[in-house]
């Protein structure tokens, strides 16, 4: 992509001169996109890499509608701020998510990890030296709707109950895996941490062995996840009303303190 300068003018080039920025921290992810590109190729039709990236310049300006495509199709701004070659129409995202949406899933963790390896944020780290993240589900309410997967969830809404995970003080995303509504929040969560976990460790200062401080409610305490919290480096502190929560705080309270008078 070539670079934009940014300039006040006194009038209006563009509706979505952010789009310039945007297309900045997607450069920050092209081996990822050349990666899509070796694993799906097309023939004789618009890149997966470029679906993607045309998608993501709509989920950014908040707008998931596929036909929302179709208002900067003519748009050249978008286009090279983007670093498209071809503006897809509305129903080639809408079929090609669909048909590849497993395989294109794989790609998302590696897109999230490239652009804040690249960009090297400060994460906000506390005086103990340890790198928290935060990981909590929170509920959409869809009522009204049939979508596939809503249900009545904890908040008392109809709609789904993604879990969300959240790295350093800022809360930066690393994970927001949609789940139905009706779902516990300690249910599946294993896998979520087996893969946000090791993104974490591999993000930190200290390496990828580095202690993370994993901070969850007491809504996932469970049989499974609650051995996490003798591994050493996975560490949940269970804030809520039950036991095994309410020890597993009192022992990495204790840790963490001695850690930081060290």
């Amino acid at each position: 992509m070539r670079k934009l300068i940014v300039e006040k003018l006194g009038y209006d080039l563009t509706p979505v001169a952010g789009l310039g920025l945007v297309g900045h921290y997607l450069n920050a992810i092209k081996p990822v996109f050349a990666r899509v590109g070796a694993a799906l190729p097309i023939k004789g039709g618009v890149p997966n890499s470029d679906v993607l990236r045309r998608y993501l310049g709509l989920l950014v300006q908040g707008k998931s509608d596929f036909d929302a495509i179709e208002n900067l199709r003519g748009d050249a701004f978008c286009k090279r701020a983007l670093g498209i070659g071809v503006l897809p129409s509305s129903p080639t995202p809408r079929q090609r998510l669909d048909a590849r949406a497993d395989e294109l899933f794989d790609y998302v963790a590696p897109m999230i990890e490239s652009l804040l390896a690249d960009q090297r944020p400060h994460y906000g780290v506390p005086p103990c030296g340890w790198l928290p993240m935060d990981v909590d589900t929170f509920a959409m309410d869809n009522g009204g709707t049939a979508k596939e997967g809503a249900g009545h969830t904890y908040a008392g809404v109809d709609g789904y109950c993604p879990l969300a995970a959240y790295l350093g003080s800022h809360g930066y995303y690393l994970e927001r895996a949609l789940r139905a509504g009706v779902q516990h929040s300690a249910a599946e969560t294993d896998f979520n941490l087996g893969r946000v976990i090791p993104m974490a460790q591999r993000m930190s200062a200290k390496g990828p062995k580095a202690p993370i401080l994993t901070s969850l409610d007491s809504g996932f305490d469970s049989a499974r996840l609650v051995p996490e919290i003798e591994t050493g480096r996975r560490l949940i502190l269970g804030l809520g009303a039950n036991d095994r929560a309410a020890d597993a705080f009192r022992r990495v309270h204790g840790e963490l303190l001695a850690a930081a008078a060290t």
